[in-house]
């Protein structure tokens, strides 16, 4: 299960990176295009804020994948796993600070 703070920070994210404004609600199962009106110069932004604030890669072969929040945070919290050599037991990645 995916930890809620990585949930947190995507949806923080997301958030910052499309301009939404905080009166709109965001969760996991809220669509990046449909729900939150993240067009498709914003959908870059987005995806390039969450590679920056977690420090992975997103393959260019997942991108039709990463529709929701939850589908985001999902491949995020997945990345962090295999890029932590305690394989993802180590919850202190997701620091107060938001970086990893």
């Amino acid at each position: 299960m995916i930890e809620q703070t990585c949930i947190e920070q995507v949806v923080e994210t997301v958030r910052a990176a499309a301009k939404l404004p905080p009166t709109r609600v965001v969760e996991p199962r809220s669509r990046l295009v449909e729900d939150l009106g993240v067009d498709s110069l914003d959908l870059v932004g987005v995806l390039l804020a969450v590679q920056d604030r977690f420090e992975i890669v997103i393959d260019d072969a997942d991108l039709d994948k990463l529709t929701t929040i939850g589908k985001l945070a999902s491949y995020v919290h997945e990345r962090l796993e295999q890029n932590d050599p305690s394989n993802g037991r180590d919850s202190a990645r997701f620091a107060v600070s938001g970086r990893v």
